[in-house]
Parts: C-alpha cells; structure tokens; sequence
C-alpha cells in the first residue's frame, strides 16, 4: 500500500472542535492496538463535565445461570 502524507485534521476541519478532533483521531487509529479502550475514551478530556461517575449505576457481572435457558434444546413443539 502507498504511503501517504498525515493531513491533520485541523487542516481539514478547522471550525470543529479540537478536544472532538483529537478523540477522532484515537478512535481512527490505523493500528488497533493504538486505539483508546472505552474506558479511556470515556476518560478523554472531551467527555468531562459529561458525567457523574457517582450517579452512575454500578452492579456485579450477571451470572450464566441467567441465561441458562439459551443452552436447552428446545423441539419445535416447545417453542409453539
């Protein structure tokens, strides 16, 4: 593949936001593993003042007994 020359996207979009134009930059990082997880993408700078984490709900994982009815084998007479 061609190489091609970085075009900031400053240039580009020269009204838009900075802190939107740096998260997009993260998020289009051409090697996956210089992409930002959710957790730091939510932690980026343009996201604060958006969120309490205070108010937000926290709870334990589900546990797969919940969906333990996934895992039976149904008859086509049991799902009518």
């Amino acid at each position: 593949m061609r190489k091609k020359k970085l075009v900031p996207f400053k240039q580009k979009f020269s009204n838009a936001d900075p802190l939107a134009l740096s998260l997009l930059e993260h998020f289009l990082a051409f090697d996956p593993k210089d992409r930002p997880t959710t957790e730091e993408a939510l932690g980026h700078p343009y996201f604060h003042g958006l969120s309490n984490v205070g108010l937000e709900p926290s709870t334990q994982p589900i546990s797969k007994l919940e969906f333990e009815f996934e895992r039976r084998k149904l008859a086509k007479d049991d799902v009518r």
